[in-house]
């Protein structure tokens, strides 16, 4: 099973944002968690993101674990 959120942190302050990756990071109900996000989640621990930038006419993606 696998789960795609897109933006489900906005709007929301850092605590909630917190709770909310917390929970889902603790849900054995999935095998996949995708979440789509423009709120900075770095430093959170357990959290793998995959970064993407523009750059001119492309983009790059890096995957930090």
């Amino acid at each position: 099973k696998s789960v795609l959120l897109d933006e489900p942190l906005g709007g929301l302050d850092k605590t909630r944002r917190e709770s909310v990756v917390s929970n889902l990071i603790n849900d054995t109900n999935f095998e996949q968690i995708l979440l789509i996000t423009h709120t900075d989640v770095q430093g959170w621990e357990g959290v793998p993101v995959i970064e993407v930038y523009k750059a001119g006419i492309g983009s790059t993606a890096t995957l930090e674990l």
